[in-house]
């Protein structure tokens, strides 16, 4: 939501405020994956992907995010 309105830094914020409230928030970490993606802080983003992934593995958009992320690490 904020980091479709161009401001990270507060996505960031609110992101990581719904993990605190709920460690099984899947979505919010899949965003907060996201979003280092967009910065290029590729390791971190893998880190929050996989626990996306782990606590929804049938959610697609951390799926798809996960491959991109290896995709563009050359992780085939």
């Amino acid at each position: 939501m904020h980091l479709l309105a161009g401001n990270p830094d507060v996505a960031k914020e609110y992101y990581e405020f719904c993990i605190r409230k709920d460690p099984s928030h899947y979505k919010a970490f899949c965003q907060l994956g996201i979003l280092y993606f967009e910065k290029g802080e590729l390791e971190t983003s893998a880190e929050l992907l996989k626990k996306c992934v782990i606590l929804n593995p049938k959610y697609v958009l951390g799926l798809v995010t996960m491959g991109n992320l290896l995709f563009e690490t050359g992780h085939f």
